[in-house]
């Protein structure tokens, strides 16, 4: 037997040295290729070129054709590709459904979610109040191009346009929420979530009854638009109480139970919230997106405008109805001119095509977006599978985007020809690119995230340039959206604030 010879000291010490050396290596190349793939470095060369290589399915020739024969009901060739949106179940829809006899000018449709409470009573008692949307309507002049053109489009229903009985322009609000992870089994095998499951706390409870007594506070209290100091008193308590409350994981069912009547004695008392069956999470806001554009299309035909916006938002509805009149001119408008004057008819066929033709998807426009492919910055991550192209089609931000009918009714049906994408904004803005729909900008919707929600003005070529503000003007004057009101404090003040500097006046 051989006798194995000993390793020598020195060979010994250089091989752990070694050792050590390769074992630092490796560990080093590992954190390169986990950084080289978390900042996206590689993703970026394998991008395509949105504007050469587009092709988003369904890429058939005549698309745009294929989506109005869709519409209208007539044979097709091709079968739908995407059925998500058009099989979600509505719940509680009958209550919030339109009265078909009731042209509807202006149909605002907020996105909310189940537990926000407090944003809902806030937005009821403030710029969404009946009586408050009511007097809107009620100070459009005959003349203007709204009411002409949606007289002109009226045809047999003429006689419901009599200012005497309801206002011409009638403006109606509803909210959209989806079902909590817990409310529903079936809502869990309907859509794909990435959400995950969160145990309801009984302080829950607590904040439940402090969110329903103050939105009673705000709508028994508020007259003429104006709520008093208790109900912000009452709204600071709200907040306060949420920050002392301690959590604790027990009493589930009692919790579940309290907050599903919640939001049903909710529907019960104010008939302005649209639910569906479908997981309510970021990740599924296309659905949500998606089941107001259907909600419209399909229960509440009759109207002509469709105002999308978040719920954490303050829109100024004074200026955005002067927007529709004026939207290429808007806030530099011609106040002289009669659109029920014949001597006006090529200025009133103008507006009218843009209006009544139903020509209008505006917002803040984007055209030069790129995807986000650093995995370490968050929700907004896209891997090359699900967008692999170098740019965004150009898109508003879903903070706040106006759109006619005809072109809300293209979205539905443009839908079924278009894979579903998780970014509501951008999806519109793909159905709005397929469509051969041109985007309207205005830097008057601030919803971007920064301070004031003002978004860059370089991205996009405006119409008209923000009023620069002088000593004696109001910068937010003439802003038609305010994005990033996050809390209930903050809309409220907001709205104060608004009225104070005399924003709000009719």
């Amino acid at each position: 037997m051989t006798k194995l010879l000993p390793v020598p000291r020195r060979f010994r010490f250089w091989a752990i040295r070694e050792s050590r050396r390769i074992a630092w290596t490796l560990f080093l190349l590992v954190c390169l290729v986990i950084c080289i793939d978390s900042f996206g470095f590689v993703k970026f060369y394998f991008e395509r070129d949105f504007e050469t290589e587009f092709n988003y399915p369904l890429n058939v020739p005549n698309f745009p054709e294929l989506v109005k024969s869709f519409g209208k009901g007539e044979q097709v060739n091709i079968h739908p590709i995407n059925q998500n949106y058009s099989r979600i179940k509505f719940l509680d829809n009958e209550n919030a459904k339109c009265v078909e006899e009731d042209p509807i000018g202006l149909l605002i449709l907020v996105k909310s979610a189940p537990n926000y409470f407090d944003k809902r009573a806030v937005i009821r008692a403030t710029w969404g109040h009946p009586s408050y949307l009511q007097n809107i309507s009620r100070s459009i002049s005959h003349t203007s191009p709204l009411i002409s053109c949606l007289q002109q489009g009226a045809g047999r229903n003429k006689r419901s346009f009599d200012p005497l009985i309801k206002p011409v322009f009638q403006i109606k609000l509803v909210f959209l929420i989806g079902q909590q992870n817990h409310e529903s089994t079936s809502a869990r095998n309907v859509l794909p979530t990435m959400t995950t499951t969160t145990t309801p706390l009984p302080s829950d409870i607590l904040l439940a009854q402090l969110d329903n007594s103050i939105e009673s506070q705000l709508l028994k209290n508020n007259r003429k638009d104006k709520a008093p100091s208790q109900t912000i008193a009452a709204l600071l308590q709200h907040s306060q109480a949420k920050k002392r409350l301690t959590k604790d994981e027990s009493n589930f069912n009692k919790i579940y139970n309290f907050r599903e009547s919640s939001v049903d004695d909710e529907i019960l008392k104010h008939n302005d919230i649209v639910r569906a069956e479908f997981i309510d999470s970021y990740i599924n806001n296309t659905f949500k997106t998606m089941m107001g554009i259907r909600f419209a299309v399909e229960k509440c035909s009759n109207f002509q405008f469709v105002f999308l916006v978040d719920d954490d938002m303050h829109i100024n509805i004074k200026n955005l109805v002067r927007y529709l009149e004026y939207p290429r001119e808007y806030p530099f408008v011609n106040n002289n001119v009669n659109f029920n004057s014949n001597e006006e008819g090529v200025h009133k066929k103008t507006h009218c095509n843009t209006l009544a033709a139903n020509n209008l998807y505006a917002g803040k426009l984007l055209t030069t977006t790129r995807p986000v492919r650093y995995k370490l910055v968050s929700k907004w991550y896209l891997s090359l599978e699900e967008w692999k192209y170098n740019l965004f089609p150009p898109y508003l931000p879903a903070a706040a985007i106006l759109m006619s009918k005809s072109v809300v009714q293209d979205f539905y049906f443009a839908s079924f020809y278009t894979e579903h994408f998780r970014f509501d904004d951008v999806y519109l803005g793909l159905l709005a690119y397929k469509m051969n729909i041109t985007p309207t900008n205005s830097n008057y919707f601030y919803v971007c995230h920064s301070p004031n929600g003002r978004c860059p003005d370089s991205n996009a070529d405006s119409g008209h340039t923000v009023l620069t503000a002088n000593s004696y003007e109001d910068p937010m004057k003439y802003v038609i959206a305010r994005h990033g009101l996050n809390s209930v404090e903050e809309l409220y003040s907001f709205w104060q604030e608004q009225k104070t500097n005399g924003n709000l006046d009719l």
